[in-house]
């Protein structure tokens, strides 16, 4: 049992709730999938949210185990929350993830090594709370309105004065 096993390793199986982001079908294959995980107790499955405000705010850890992103929005908005993120180390995720500041990337594919930075992250609340602060205040500094404005005004600017 999940109890047993984290009782012989020594570890405490943390509570996950995810969102699906797909469609109704997804939710109810993926529910179905959970519910047959020795692990499903310790699972909570969410259907699409059009607001994560309130999970990116109550989230000890935000993980994104996506093999490709073009722009990690998701990624943007958790850190803004001031939660730390784990990810494979992607254009996207890398754009916006410190590694070793605001978060934790790992190898493209490397499960384990993504496992364990879950772990290190969720077994270390001061280390999680201090990615989390720096990811939110580094959000704020590179995509705050003003700064987003300022760079769009930059870049119509050199195109007028060519």
């Amino acid at each position: 049992s999940a109890a047993q096993l984290s009782t012989q390793a020594g570890i405490e199986i943390p509570q996950l709730v995810m969102v699906c982001p797909g469609t109704p079908e997804d939710f109810e294959k993926l529910q179905a999938d959970i519910a047959a995980h020795p692990f499903a107790n310790h699972i909570t499955l969410l259907p699409q949210q059009a607001d994560l405000s309130s999970a990116y705010k109550d989230a000890d850890v935000f993980a994104l185990a996506s093999l490709w992103e073009a722009r990690a929005y998701v990624i943007v908005e958790a850190l803004s929350y001031g939660t730390p993120v784990v990810g494979y180390d992607i254009d996207g995720s890398a754009e916006a993830v410190d590694s070793g500041k605001s978060g934790l990337l790992v190898p493209l594919g490397d499960e384990k090594a993504f496992a364990q930075a879950l772990v290190k992250l969720l077994s270390n609340r001061d280390l999680a709370s201090e990615y989390g602060s720096y990811g939110a205040s580094e959000m704020m500094r590179r995509f705050s309105m003003d700064t987003m404005i300022d760079g769009l005004l930059s870049v119509y600017s050199h195109v007028h004065n060519k």
